[in-house]
């Protein structure tokens, strides 16, 4: 629905006043896009028209790993996250914040809400985003309105009821860890399906869940290129035991190029596939740091940013 009004100026821009109206479900999200126009000296209809992401969609980006880790204390989940999209259009950067209950650390896009990527927060919940695009589009509550409620959740089950007790404007891939627990949930615009898949399992930008089977056309060749080589790496890692050993499998697949011109870790460089990796990421339920590489895993020192426990 919402591609074929590029161009098409006055058309557009009703549709952006009518998902303005579908936005007003989310008050306090649509305050804190009036509060950075704000501070970045810019209008409220500009900063909102950017975090429209339905309207300037960029399918083929990121690649998200989650793998089990079991130990003496117990079950844990590790994420590991490849950020990628257009090095033309913005930056990320990490944002940490300390609220009065609770604190967050997440990556986050220059200009945009935050939860379009991934993080933690002093609830133990992990969250990472994949972008998917979805058949079915209509007027709802846009994309960024349903990740954003993820960075402050309390929990996976507040998430889920937020994401499917509202219409959708848009769909993506959602995966969140807390404690021992997993969750998975692809979404359309008119329906949700829970990803169950055996631990570890890769996503990357086209649905996988065999009830969202007429969402597949839309799999582009560097989604699927990426998806058979992270499984590939998967398949032949050994048994994983501890979180260092979890950690070393993570860094090797997400920095892999060896399907080129359509690697896991992508440089920008390729004709074929123009997305880069901005940025890493690496975290787990039993540990409250986020790790982030901006170069390639496997031959960077990363920055390690804490998210406290909420006491």
């Amino acid at each position: 629905m919402f591609d074929r009004f590029r161009g098409r100026q006055r058309v557009r821009r009703a549709l952006e006043r009518t998902l303005l109206r579908a936005a007003a479900q989310a008050p306090d999200f649509l305050e804190e896009i009036r509060a950075m126009a704000e501070g970045a000296g810019v209008t409220f209809s500009d900063l909102f028209r950017l975090n429209l992401t339905e309207l300037h969609t960029y399918a083929d980006k990121c690649t998200t790993v989650i793998v089990p880790v079991h130990s003496p204390g117990g079950r844990s989940i590790l994420i590991g996250h490849n950020e990628d999209w257009d090095p033309k259009r913005n930056d990320v950067f990490i944002l940490r914040a300390h609220l009065p209950e609770l604190s967050y650390v997440v990556l986050s896009y220059d200009g945009y809400l935050p939860g379009l990527s991934s993080g933690r927060n002093s609830f133990g919940l992990c969250h990472a985003i994949n972008y998917l695009r979805p058949r079915d589009q209509r007027i709802g509550l846009p994309r960024i309105f349903i990740t954003r409620f993820l960075v402050t959740a309390p929990n996976i089950q507040a998430c889920l009821k937020w994401m499917t007790h509202h219409p959708r404007a848009f769909g993506q891939g959602i995966h969140m860890a807390q404690g021992g627990r997993y969750c998975g949930i692809e979404l359309t615009a008119k329906r949700h399906v829970l990803w169950r898949p055996c631990l570890p399992a890769v996503h990357t930008n086209h649905y996988l869940c065999r009830r969202l089977r007429p969402q597949w056309t839309n799999a582009g060749l560097s989604s699927r290129v990426r998806l058979r080589a992270a499984r590939r790496i998967l398949g032949k890692a050994r048994a994983v035991k501890t979180l260092s050993q979890a950690r070393r499998l993570v860094c090797h697949l997400l920095a892999d190029q060896s399907a080129l011109p359509y690697p896991i870790w992508r440089d920008g460089l390729n004709a074929e596939d123009p997305g880069a990796t901005v940025a890493s990421t690496i975290f787990a339920t039993q540990s409250d740091a986020l790790t982030v590489y901006r170069d390639r895993p496997d031959r960077s020192r990363p920055l390690t940013v804490t998210c406290p426990a909420r006491l």
